[in-house]
């Protein structure tokens, strides 16, 4: 009795070990997984965030990858303005080729025959991989770009050349006339009432000067400013905003740029608001 106990036994032993033994047989094999898509950012790294050119003047933008991956890369570029019309010269689509991780474009506003101030956006819209293993995602994507008009010259005749400074809010802002670069003094508008008048007398010589602002009270973040150019036979103006100024006299900063040409009795001035 006791041996057929122990043959009963070695039995179920030996049929546990069965079942317990790998029947690949039985097992489905799925074959090898496809590695995941690897997240690839494709952004601007230049350092023009927001420029200012003139129409006719060439902004050179740089897009980049962290790394250059198998296959191209393709980009679609768009530009919008803020008036809803886009006069510049640049490619709406631009292409890494196989192993580059940087690429640079131009883009350059064109003359529309129009005073106007105008604001491009331009902006990365699309990004597409030839090979499957790779996705985008856009890091910086998109510059900002102030288009500014070609100065058009006063010619006028000889005569005082005079600049009305007026600014919204209550802040006390200074400004002063000095040649380029500066070394000279030519006028100064320094006084407590709102508004100030400098001018540039007829018998200076030709050359380049500078208007500047000198902020004493800031009471405002934002101010808006006109610049009331007035020439023997001409009036211009010049309109801005000034943004986070600091009083007291403790920073100072151009904000036209003027040249004077005689010949005979013909004076012209050129001036660039920067």
């Amino acid at each position: 009795m006791k041996k057929l106990k122990n043959i009963l036994y070695i039995a179920l032993f030996s049929l546990l070990a069965v079942s317990c033994e790998d029947n690949t047989d039985s097992i489905t094999n799925p074959g090898e997984l496809s590695p995941l898509p690897q997240e690839v950012k494709v952004s601007f790294t230049d350092d023009h965030a927001t420029s200012s050119p003139y129409e006719g003047e060439t902004m050179t933008y740089r897009l980049e990858m962290p790394f250059a991956i198998t296959g191209t890369v393709d980009v679609t570029i768009a530009v919008s303005s803020s008036d809803g019309t886009v006069e510049a010269d640049y490619p709406t689509s631009i292409t890494f080729v196989d192993g580059q991780s940087a690429v640079y474009f131009d883009v350059t506003p064109t003359d529309d025959g129009v005073v106007e101030d105008e604001t491009y956006t331009i902006a990365i819209t699309d990004v597409s991989f030839s090979n499957d293993n790779y996705f985008a995602w856009t890091g910086a994507n998109s510059r900002v770009m102030g288009v500014r008009d070609i100065p058009t010259p006063i010619v006028t005749t000889a005569g005082d050349f005079v600049f009305n400074f007026t600014w919204s809010g209550s802040s006390d802002l200074d400004c002063r006339l000095v040649d380029n670069p500066p070394a000279f003094q030519y006028d100064t508008g320094y006084t407590t009432s709102p508004g100030e008048t400098v001018t540039l007398v007829d018998g200076v010589p030709d050359g380049d000067y500078l208007f500047r602002v000198r902020p004493w009270t800031v009471t405002d973040s934002s101010i808006d400013y006109a610049i009331e150019v007035v020439a023997p036979t001409e009036t211009r103006n010049y309109t801005g905003t000034f943004l986070d100024l600091v009083g007291g006299w403790s920073m100072e900063f151009v904000v036209l740029e003027i040249n004077k040409a005689t010949s005979g009795a013909t004076v012209t001035y050129t001036l660039n608001q920067l």
